[in-house]
């Protein structure tokens, strides 16, 4: 009985340790600013056009957001950038602020 519960400890603390480090190396990335000029980030609970003016309101106040475009339809919000000048992580925050949950974003290349 003692082999299975050191076992299991052991187990805990490996799945542990590995999502720790997972999550820290997620948490640096959001951080860093983005180098591009134009990103799609996919949002959702955006439901109608107030929502959609909502969003973009919320990321052309922030400092590196040139222009913003959101489309309920698709769940997704085109944010063109200043390069270098904002992180994802700040994108996110703004949109979240507003009561939207934020799944992620891709670049978009030109």
């Amino acid at each position: 009985m003692k082999k299975y519960y050191l076992f299991l400890l052991v187990l805990i603390g490996v799945a542990t340790s590995f999502s720790c480090s997972n999550s820290s190396q997620t948490d640096t990335e959001s951080v860093s600013k983005i180098s591009a000029d134009m990103i799609q980030v996919h949002v959702s609970g955006m439901t109608c056009e107030g929502c959609e003016n909502t969003v973009e309101r919320a990321l052309t106040q922030e400092d590196g957001v040139v222009s913003a475009d959101a489309s309920a339809k698709d769940s997704v919000v085109v944010v063109k950038l200043k390069r270098n000048k904002t992180s994802f992580k700040e994108i996110k925050a703004a949109i979240e602020y507003k009561g939207y949950e934020v799944k992620g974003y891709n670049v978009i290349e030109e």
